[in-house]
């Protein structure tokens, strides 16, 4: 293999460790991979076969981090969506300049968004929804929580201890 750089010639290494910034992510390292390292100038290249089922396990390792969503983590999962910011600021009910600031890291993303993006990408990816469904289905919930917004008074919530009981028993 040529080098792209300067046209050098590359010696693979098996089994090594790549920084993959190609993703858009600064914090992914991929190991056990060959890597094409040119002899010349020292440009590397991975040899990635299955790009489509990395990017699927990377967003598998963003979803289940107990850390919150970092800007290019929300970039990473709309993009693999294949969702325009302008079409993600929508679904989720804020505006392009949102959005904007969350994948630049410059405006902090709320908790309850987070967990939102989390559950549009599920959606959208698990299930193999089009964007179009997943913001009929957020619609549709969004005017579920108004309805409950609306409800000024509180309604008791009653509970037969009886029929608990005997059910946990």
């Amino acid at each position: 293999m040529r080098c792209l750089e300067c046209g050098g010639t590359t010696r693979p290494r098996r089994r090594s460790t790549y920084r993959y910034t190609e993703s858009g992510l600064s914090n992914v390292i991929l190991s056990g991979i060959t890597v094409h390292v040119c002899t010349k100038c020292g440009a590397k290249y991975a040899e990635l076969p299955a790009v489509q089922v990395l990017h699927a396990a990377i967003a598998k390792h963003i979803l289940a981090q107990r850390e919150a969503l970092q800007g290019e983590e929300v970039r990473f999962l709309r993009k693999e969506m294949r969702i325009k910011a302008k079409d993600f600021a929508e679904m989720l009910g804020v505006t392009n300049v949102a959005v904007s600031r969350w994948e630049n890291s410059k405006g902090a993303l709320p908790p309850i968004t987070d967990r939102l993006i989390r559950c549009v990408f599920l959606l959208h990816r698990l299930k193999q929804r089009t964007p179009e469904t997943v913001r009929a289905f957020l619609e549709q919930f969004q005017s579920g929580l108004s309805g409950i917004q609306k409800q000024a008074r509180v309604r008791p919530t009653e509970i037969d201890v009886p029929r608990e009981l005997a059910a946990a028993v």
